[in-house]
C-alpha cells in the first residue's frame, strides 16, 4: 500500500511542530522569552566573536534586536532555528 506524498508530508510537518514546542519550551524554563549574545553563542557552541561577525555580516539567521550595546535573541526564534537545522526536506 502506498501512502501519497501529501499525507506523508502532514505528518512530517506535525512532527516538526511538536519538535519546535519541545525545544522551545525547554529554551523557554532555561533562558526566558530572550537570550543574550553569551547565552546563544555557547548554545551554539561557538565563540561570542563569532556571534558578533554573524551579525555583522548579516550572516545570522536567527533575528534578533540591539538595546544598547546588547543584543537580544527571542527564544522561540532560537527553538525554530534549532529545529529547522534537524528538519529534513522532502523529494518527490
Amino acid at each position: 500500500m502506498k501512502i501519497p506524498i501529501v499525507i506523508l508530508v502532514t505528518v512530517l510537518n506535525k512532527l516538526v511542530d511538536k519538535e519546535v514546542y519541545i525545544v522551545e519550551a525547554i529554551l523557554l524554563e532555561k533562558y526566558g522569552p530572550f537570550m543574550d549574545l553569551e547565552e546563544l553563542a555557547v548554545l551554539l557552541k561557538i565563540k561570542k566573536q563569532s556571534l558578533y561577525q554573524q551579525i555583522y555580516r548579516e550572516g545570522l539567521d536567527i533575528p534578533h534586536v540591539k538595546r544598547g550595546k546588547k543584543y537580544l535573541f527571542p527564544t522561540q526564534e532560537v527553538a525554530k532555528y534549532f529545529t529547522s537545522l534537524l528538519s529534513l526536506p522532502v523529494g518527490d
